[in-house]
């Protein structure tokens, strides 16, 4: 006869204790995961329909300039986007600050525009038309993903961008290389990380230049 011997209480409350103390470390990582894809998609869903007006108007227009379109003007481009609401004031829309993936409060180059709007999504859009003269940029675009709701750091619901007078939408590479600093910096890198959030460690890839005509990067290798 077989004599099965079954756990004992304390051995029994001692497993227990080990399983809840890995599911207390997995767990908030694997919620952590599971929002910083949430909102690599919302940016990407946001993305695809700013470009395609972009593109529409490029086509309405019959032009190669988006200079000679609506989007001249926040007005013009704030028309385009379907159920927006204006923000009238800046702290229904926007964070009171923004931090980096590091945790340093970023403000400086990370301002919020006043000429915003908040969609049906949530997502929050400034839009600043660029009057540098000579400049290939028509605009640069600020969004919060989520509006003033946390975790209001840069490269996960706060990004920023430009769009070419050409329709290209575009970030920018970093000025101190291995750094994700600022929402063009690190815009860039989720753009070149196919929308995919990438990891802390893994996020800082912006040294690459792009070519603002046909949006290619121009010091890739192949």
């Amino acid at each position: 006869m077989i004599n099965k011997k079954a756990f004992t209480l304390t051995e029994l409350l001692i497993a227990l204790g080990i399983i809840g103390a890995i599911a207390a470390m997995s767990i908030p990582s694997t919620i952590n995961k599971i929002h910083n894809d949430t909102l690599a998609t919302s940016l990407k869903s946001n993305i695809g329909a700013i470009q395609q007006i972009v593109s529409d108007q490029l086509v309405l227009k019959r032009t190669k300039d988006l200079s000679d379109t609506d989007l001249a003007t926040s007005e013009g481009f704030f028309g385009k986007l379907n159920d927006a609401q204006k923000c009238v004031d800046i702290t229904e829309c926007w964070a009171d600050t923004y931090k980096t993936l590091d945790g340093v409060t970023n403000d400086i180059y990370n301002s919020r525009p006043d000429n915003a709007i908040k969609l049906k999504n949530g997502a929050v859009i400034g839009y600043t038309p660029e009057t540098t003269e000579g400049a290939l940029d028509i605009a640069w675009i600020t969004i919060d993903l989520n509006g003033p709701e946390r975790p209001n750091i840069i490269g996960r619901d706060f990004f920023k961008f430009g769009i070419t007078k050409t329709g290209i939408i575009h970030g920018q590479r970093t000025v101190n290389k291995g750094t994700c600093d600022t929402g063009t910096e690190c815009f860039n890198a989720l753009m070149k990380n196919n929308w995919k959030m990438p990891k802390k460690a893994d996020y800082y890839n912006t040294d690459q230049e792009w070519d603002p005509d046909t949006g290619e990067c121009t010091n890739c290798e192949d």
